[in-house]
Parts: structure tokens; C-alpha cells; sequence
């Protein structure tokens, strides 16, 4: 099976930062379903299906304005929503792969047309739910109603229930100055959680901590040492 834009760019990061790898072809597996990767880490075998995300007609009808008149459309689709659908096209392929046994990552690219979409408050939004902010309405109606916080509603796709198979999400994407660059965002509900140890630090990773009672929980940067 030919290799996607996607797959070709995984193999480039793996070789750039000598992560070995494998590619593994699945006998009999459906025309248009991507191959999924084996790597070696300090840690062991994780199981990684690379996913790209596609223009639609949105992304297409969008362009079209940006050459017509020099800015786009506003999309409207919710925050996550193409991470969304990637999770659950992968899902069972990793179940079936993982076992419940082997880490797994789900790594998807988008052009930088796209690049908006792999967002970390997409990630967060598609993995653990959209914010919602919380209003408090005094009982004097004659006072306005007023922020008091943040929380992290529906649309989830992370439960401890639902996609614990999937260890983490992983974006890739290029950087201003070129540079092709992974982010690795951590499922705390995973049955297999991956140690950070397990990749060199040019993987940027991130895990979701609460900020505070009345925040939403958050990404936080792992910082080595």
C-alpha cells in the first residue's frame, strides 16, 4: 500500500530523532485504511496509527475566498470536532491491535492550511470535552449575571468508560521555521499510560491538570529534570 503524505512525514520524524520503527501492513485490511507503526521506546513496543486530516468542502469554500478577496470564511464547526472523528475511525483498529496490552497513539497531521484544527484546546476539547463557562444569576434580577468560571462539558471522547485503549494523542505538524514537530497529549484514563521517559525531548508532551476550582483542567507542559 503506497504511503500517504501523513505516513511519509511519521517515518521522517522517527529516522530525524532515531526512534526506530516499523511499519506494519494488515493483511486483508480494506483499501483507504492506513497502516499502522510499531516503534521501540525506552519502555518498550507502542502501536501508532497515523491519521491526516483531509479538506472538506468548508476548508475548500474558505480558500476559495482567501485567493477572492484576501480572508476566509469563519468555520463552524465545534472545537475537536475533525479530532473526533479521527478517534473513532482509529479506535478499534488500536483496540484490536493494542489488546489491552501495548501503549498506543493515535498521531494525526494536517497541513498548514488545517493547522488550526490540532490546536491544544482542540485536542482537549475532542479528548476530554468543550469548556463551557459557568454563569452565576443573581436572585435580584435588576443585576447582570456574571462569569464565575470554567469547566469541561460534552463531546467527550475520553472517558474512563470510553477510548481507554488510546494512550495518548499525538499532533504533528510544522513549526513556523519549517521544522516538523510531535506533540504528545497524555489520556489520563488509559489503560496503558505511556511514561514520559519513553521519548527524547523534542517530543513536546502535555498532560491535562486542573488549574483550579473554577477552572477548566488544562494542559501543563512536562518539563524534564
Amino acid at each position: 500500500m503506497p504511503h500517504t503524505i501523513s505516513e511519509r512525514l511519521f517515518e521522517t520524524f522517527c529516522q530525524a530523532h532515531l526512534i526506530p520503527f516499523t511499519r506494519i501492513d494488515v493483511p486483508g485490511k480494506a483499501e483507504g485504511k492506513r497502516p499502522d507503526y510499531e516503534i521501540s521506546t525506552k519502555v518498550g513496543q507502542i502501536i501508532v496509527e497515523v491519521k491526516e486530516i483531509d479538506q472538506n468542502a468548508e476548508d475548500i469554500e474558505s480558500m476559495r475566498l482567501l485567493h477572492e478577496r484576501g480572508y476566509g470564511k469563519v468555520m463552524t464547526s465545534n472545537p475537536g470536532d475533525r479530532i473526533r472523528l479521527k478517534i473513532a475511525s482509529a479506535s478499534p483498529q488500536i483496540k484490536a491491535r493494542s489488546k489491552g496490552k501495548i501503549p498506543s497513539i493515535l498521531c494525526i497531521f494536517a497541513q498548514a492550511s488545517l493547522a488550526a484544527h490540532l490546536e491544544p484546546h482542540c485536542v482537549r476539547s475532542a479528548m476530554f470535552g468543550q469548556q463551557e463557562m459557568v454563569v452565576a444569576v443573581p436572585i435580584d434580577l435588576a443585576e447582570s449575571p456574571y462569569l464565575v468560571g470554567s469547566k469541561l462539558g460534552g463531546k467527550r471522547k475520553m472517558t474512563k468508560d470510553c477510548n481507554r485503549s488510546i494512550s495518548a494523542i499525538a499532533t504533528m505538524y510544522y513549526r513556523y521555521d519549517g521544522t516538523l514537530l510531535i506533540a504528545l497529549f497524555h489520556n489520563h484514563f488509559a489503560v496503558n499510560r505511556i511514561p514520559s521517559k519513553a521519548f527524547p525531548p523534542d517530543v513536546e508532551q502535555y498532560y491535562l491538570r486542573k488549574s483550579s476550582r473554577r477552572l477548566a483542567p488544562d494542559w501543563v507542559k512536562f518539563h524534564r529534570g
